[in-house]
């Protein structure tokens, strides 16, 4: 398993099956690390290397920079990354929805009609994979 950073703190959360489609092409398109690593405006392969092997997940400017090079959608270069973070996202809309259920605030209950949209996008999702 590895483990990824969750966004916002040092906690981490994992990722069962890492898989790299940026090294798969880095590969066969013959390019060294340290080459798209200067392509990309990296300081050191070490970023680079952390994604590939799917530590890290690259942040909004190092993905579209991984689209222009590679020639795949935003979606196939986070894809290993999305389910993880979709169910850290749901975990902690749900912890907020049992937290404001109690409350009859007008707010509150705006909150919890979307956070249940969430919850049901999320589900219908996951059904129809």
């Amino acid at each position: 398993m590895t483990m990824l950073p969750r966004s916002g703190n040092t906690r981490y959360m994992t990722l069962s099956k890492p898989h790299s489609p940026v090294r798969a092409w880095r590969r066969g398109a013959a390019f060294k690390q340290k080459e798209i690593a200067r392509l990309l405006g990296l300081r050191s392969i070490s970023q680079l290397s952390r994604i590939e092997q799917g530590k890290r997940v690259p942040g909004l400017s190092l993905a579209i920079g991984l689209e222009v090079l590679t020639g795949m959608s935003l979606e196939e270069i986070i894809e290993p990354y999305y389910e993880a973070v979709e169910e850290e996202t749901l975990a902690r809309v749900t912890n907020m929805l049992m937290q404001l259920e109690a409350s009859t605030h007008a707010a509150s209950v705006l909150k919890v009609r979307h956070l249940r949209s969430c919850q049901d996008r999320v589900l219908t999702r996951i059904r129809n994979q």
